[in-house]
């Protein structure tokens, strides 16, 4: 009976179409990660450019150093 159920469950047919599914959810998944991954790095350097931009109006004095914080100041 157990090797009744192993051939079953261990069919070349059944573990080639669990390999075809999972394959093709790894790939998808893959996709995304990598979608993702691109996102966060152009938002990593667009923040990058908005802080450089930021510290050159500082330094070129257009731009004070104190800041808000909702209504309290911060130094």
């Amino acid at each position: 009976m157990a090797g009744e159920i192993a051939a079953r469950v261990l069919a070349p047919a059944r573990l080639g179409g669990l390999l075809e599914t999972y394959t093709k959810s790894s790939n998808e998944r893959a996709g995304q990660i990598k979608d993702q991954l691109a996102q966060l790095r152009h938002s990593h350097k667009e923040a990058e450019v908005s802080i450089t931009r930021l510290l050159a109006l500082v330094e070129k004095g257009l731009m004070g150093t104190t800041r808000t914080c909702g209504s309290v100041w911060l130094a």
